[in-house]
């Protein structure tokens, strides 16, 4: 991984939380946007978050990371996450705004998977 990858990958994080917490805050969009935009902000966040560690304990770049170990990466994320979902519901007993609890997660969940595979494609694009 290269040190322009790992500022990326540690800086644009930090940013994008910043970004959400400023766009919510301020209402920056419309009343209905701007949490949406701040959960996005958030969820790229995490994603990329995620694929820069998985980068780095692979030793690799992003579009080198091995399919096999990008698969059980997500796969483990969004079992634990799915879990957490419902054990917070269960525990929290609001089984009222599940729905929007996965959708969240469904979201999350495919924006895991594209942040995953965006370099590779990248990549291969690039060998052309």
């Amino acid at each position: 991984m290269t040190t322009q990858s790992l500022i990326g990958f540690g800086l644009l994080p930090v940013l994008l939380l910043i970004a959400g917490a400023v766009v919510q805050s301020n209402n920056v969009w419309s009343k209905g946007a701007s949490p949406t935009i701040a959960w996005l902000c958030t969820a790229i966040a995490i994603a990329l978050t995620v694929v820069g560690a998985t980068s780095l304990l692979c030793q690799s770049a992003p579009g080198q990371i091995p399919r096999k170990t990008a698969r059980l990466v997500w796969a483990s994320v969004v079992i634990i996450a799915g879990a957490g979902l419902i054990v917070d519901a269960w525990a929290k007993h609001e089984a009222a705004g599940i729905g929007v609890s996965i959708a969240e997660w469904v979201g999350f969940s495919l924006l895991l998977a594209v942040l995953f595979e965006v370099p590779r494609a990248s990549a291969a694009e690039s060998a052309d």
